[in-house]
């Protein structure tokens, strides 16, 4: 009987890593992660692996495999399948060559050898990567010599590069290239991820590696990235559990947080100031949030909004040598919004030189209660909290603002 009469008709051209395991399954070879194709697979990390490959298999040998992909008996189609994915990487450019083939079924064979191989060899890329834990054996990966001139090379650090790699190999491979490769695949990447985010908002179904992959990619100063697309996807995934847990203690805690600071001090855009300010006091990163707060307080026009918040995590991060920045602020009549204040009840207005003074004098060591901020309470993240940082009267602000610059007159 012969089986070519229900091969499986043309098919688009698939990425090398998009290849469904179904066509493995249909033409019943075994999975990439099987025992059989690992111990056939050659390294490909290693020159010597590919050369030993093809001296069991010569380019006319390969090349006649690959046509008897399309033979008319399926035991020989069978047997070549087989042969080429023995053959791992060497048999590679005949196989893309193959993808493209006028006949369909020479095509699908191909590629479900093509995604087999390339898989094999990717987890032994990985694997030998691994094992090179001190890099004498110059093993590396797509994006590695950037990732090591930020991070180092330890062996920590290889351990979760591997895990970024594993997660996002094709995101991983753009980042290698070039800065439009890049920003390419970062903003393809976060489309997906915003579409995976409103179908299953609650599954969080997104990996450590993910997260790390995007941040390091998406923080890089010559990677562009849509404004919005950036503000929504990142903040969803930095407030996913995940990221949350590991980047607050373990062993990704201390890259995961230069990740996320070399986010947070790049993404320069209004819509994400506030939340990146935040970002940055949650996670403990002094210096990011001092940079990103003296950029805000640099420029008047910011939303006042903005600008209470710069304040506060000044206060809280910076020491005297902020106290200039702030101090300039002590004039400033920008209102913060109204709030509700007692004795006697009644609508008062904060300033964004009420929040300066409160900061100022926490930065000179002083109470705050004796400058009349009678309601003010504590915030682990900001400092203070802002609603209350109100005065019940506009008296007792003026009455503040001749202290402090009387302080100031002793204190020069």
């Amino acid at each position: 009987m012969n089986f070519r009469a229900c091969r499986i008709g043309p098919t688009p051209a698939f990425p090398l890593f998009a290849l469904p395991f179904l066509s493995l399954v249909i033409l019943g070879l075994p999975l990439p992660f099987s025992s059989q194709v690992h111990a056939a697979s050659a390294p490909a990390a290693s020159p010597a692996g590919e050369s030993a490959a093809v001296e069991t298999a010569s380019i006319e040998q390969i090349a006649r495999l690959v046509s008897q992909l399309g033979s008319a008996s399926f035991a020989e189609r069978e047997r070549a399948t087989r042969r080429l994915i023995e053959l791992g990487v060497a048999g590679r450019a005949a196989l893309v060559e193959a993808c493209m083939s006028a006949d369909a079924e020479v095509r699908v064979r191909a590629r479900a050898v093509l995604a087999a191989v390339s898989e094999a060899d990717f987890r032994d890329r990985l694997e030998a990567f691994l094992a090179d834990y001190d890099g004498t054996r110059k093993q590396t990966l797509p994006g590695w010599e950037q990732f090591v001139s930020m991070f180092g090379s330890g062996r920590q650090a290889r351990q979760i590069f591997v895990e970024m790699q594993r997660a996002e190999p094709e995101l991983m491979e753009a980042f290698s290239k070039d800065a439009k490769t890049a920003s390419e695949a970062v903003v393809a990447r976060s489309q997906s991820i915003s579409q995976q985010a409103m179908q299953s908002p609650r599954e969080g179904l997104i990996s450590m590696g993910t997260v790390a992959s995007m941040l390091l990619v998406g923080g890089s100063q010559d990677v562009s990235i849509d404004e919005q697309l950036g503000v929504q996807v990142y903040a969803w995934m930095i407030y996913q559990p995940v990221f949350q847990k590991n980047a607050a203690s373990g062993v990704w805690s201390p890259m995961l947080k230069k990740l996320l600071g070399r986010w947070v001090v790049k993404d320069a855009s209004p819509t994400a100031t506030v939340q990146n300010l935040l970002f940055a006091a949650a996670y403990e990163l002094k210096s990011e949030a001092l940079v990103l707060a003296t950029r805000v307080l640099s420029d008047e026009h910011n939303h006042s909004n903005t600008r209470q918040y710069a304040i506060l995590i000044a206060g809280r991060f910076g020491g005297k040598e902020e106290l200039p920045m702030i101090e300039r602020l002590l004039s400033d009549k920008t209102s913060c919004g109204t709030f509700q204040a007692n004795n006697p009840p009644r609508q008062v207005d904060l300033q964004i030189r009420d929040i300066a003074l409160a900061v100022a004098v926490h930065l000179t060591g002083q109470n705050i209660r004796d400058y009349g901020f009678q309601s003010a309470q504590p915030n682990a993240t900001t400092l203070f909290q802002v609603a209350t940082l109100i005065f019940n009267d506009p008296a007792r602000r003026e009455e503040a603002l001749k202290k402090w610059a009387q302080w100031r007159a002793e204190h020069p």
